[in-house]
């Protein structure tokens, strides 16, 4: 009990104790000016005042409070100004990106950014166009040059057109006065794949720039301007074409199925719609498109690009279903990989964040479990969210990717094969500075394709090692803005 109470007073006390004097402050001041004969409606306000001054002191103190650690421009300036590296700081941003506070500008950031937007490396690239978001609400001149340049991004070999299709999901977070920028964005290349044209038509039909009869319109005029029968995906970096029929049923049905989402239709029939659409359906194109959009079930149908409006219990289910029925392990890869995007995962941190549902949080966990090395990878660069939303499921979320047994494992198994010159050191640094192993063995690992080592188990160790380096990049984050913030 005492345990309680003391809790109490520490979190509630102080608040309770202002609003005390408040009270009775205003209470003598009416007092006063009752007996002095000069009480009016406007010296009933001037009593008032210091309650409600006190009361919009308290609320904005809790607000500030509230507000998760990693968002505070502090901290961000201390990331800034401490020579922390460009992918730690991407980390936050990509993080923080659904936030309506501003960091502070940063000409040395966006330098660099500018610079490895056109030169860096897939991964680099890949977290700064996920970073687009939280760039443009810095400094949205500049990040609207870095988006010009994503866009045309040269088509890497394993990842084709990826970083394009990246650039144009993030346009969303545009203010509807870039509509030019926009416009100009979305007009499809010859070199943007399926999956790109598929992001396209996201911000046509989903996104907050067009009226309906916009929407239709501009769906209509590219829809009229695609050769179907050049339709193509990048896969092990050349192009394999589609066939026509598929392009133009997805077409067909992701018109139906927008038009039909945007009006103000009830939850059980938005969920009614996407389930029968994707059972209903072997286009594969069709189901990522479903899969990428499930959280529609949870806003107002008429307001498809505002926050999510209905999470009660039974919303909650109605998502958790239409979860399970895309990650689903017999579905294609794609249609899986789109559960752990944005769209999704950051429904399933809100939902978590109010209602700790042990069916969200076994969702969560298998994100973060998942076999395929994209999922994990693109979970972990949304968990300082579910730090906010509960630090012991983040913990036990981190302490999975800590482990180290498996890791253990791999390296026996793909040692043997390594170059006979550098088993010795591997065997010296293993037992002796664990670290510096798996270092030597993630930076061999990302440039041996063409070295015969054990395929299998060498991609699962290059995986294994590059989730916990993400893993342990966002856990320091996480520590130095934590520290930050109790100085």
């Amino acid at each position: 009990m005492k345990k309680k109470l003391k809790e109490f007073w520490r979190v509630r006390g102080k608040q309770i104790l202002i609003q005390f004097v408040g009270v009775l402050a205003s209470a003598i001041l009416y007092f006063v000016l009752f007996f002095a004969g000069v009480f009016t409606l406007v010296n009933a306000l001037i009593a008032l005042a210091p309650i409600i001054i006190t009361a919009l002191a308290n609320y904005i103190k809790e607000r500030q409070d509230s507000e998760p650690l990693n968002l505070l421009a502090l901290s961000f300036n201390y990331m800034l100004e401490g020579g922390f590296e460009l992918s730690s700081i991407l980390d936050v941003l990509i993080s923080n990106k659904q936030r309506k506070r501003l960091f502070r500008d940063s000409k040395e950031l966006f330098r660099v950014v500018s610079s490895r937007s056109k030169v860096g490396e897939y991964e680099e690239k890949r977290l700064i166009a996920e970073s687009i978001g939280a760039l443009y609400k810095i400094n949205k001149k500049k990040t609207i040059e870095i988006i010009k340049t994503l866009r045309q991004d040269s088509i890497a070999g394993t990842w084709g057109d990826d970083i394009r299709r990246r650039t144009i999901e993030e346009l969303k977070y545009l203010k509807n006065r870039e509509e030019d920028i926009i416009v100009e964005q979305i007009k499809v290349d010859r070199k943007d794949s399926m999956y790109t044209i598929l992001a396209i038509i996201e911000i046509i039909w989903l996104s907050k720039f067009f009226s309906l009869n916009e929407k239709k319109k501009r769906f209509a005029d590219l829809s009229a301007k695609l050769d179907k029968s050049k339709i193509f995906i990048y896969k092990n970096g050349n192009q394999e074409f589609l066939e026509e029929t598929d392009v133009e049923e997805f077409l067909v049905e992701v018109e139906a199925l927008s038009e039909a989402m945007l009006k103000d239709i009830s939850a059980s029939d938005a969920k009614s719609l996407l389930e029968n659409k994707f059972n209903n359906t072997e286009n594969k194109y069709i189901k990522i498109f479903i899969a990428k959009n499930i959280s529609l079930v949870c806003k107002k149908r008429n307001q498809c690009t505002k926050e999510y409006k209905c999470m009660n219990s039974e919303c909650v289910d109605f998502f958790i279903d239409l979860f399970d029925m895309c990650f689903a392990e017999s579905n294609h890869k794609n249609i899986r990989r789109a559960m752990a995007r944005e769209n999704v995962s950051a429904c399933l941190l809100n939902m978590y964040s109010k209602n700790s549902n042990s069916n969200i949080e076994d969702r969560l966990i298998a994100l973060a479990k998942d076999d395929d090395f994209i999922i994990p990878n693109t979970f972990l660069d949304y968990s300082m969210q579910l730090f906010n939303s509960c630090e012991a499921l983040y913990d036990k979320v981190l302490e999975y990717f800590r482990q180290e047994d498996e890791i253990d494992a791999l390296i026996e198994a793909v040692k043997n094969t390594l170059p006979v010159e550098m088993q010795p050191y591997i065997d010296y640094v293993k037992a002796n500075e664990k670290g510096l192993c798996k270092y030597t063995l993630l930076q061999f690992l990302k440039n041996s394709s063409d070295v015969e080592i054990p395929r299998q188990e060498a991609k699962r160790l290059l995986d294994k090692l590059r989730l916990q380096e993400h893993a342990e990049r966002v856990d320091k984050n996480i520590k130095a803005l934590k520290a930050y913030k109790k100085n």
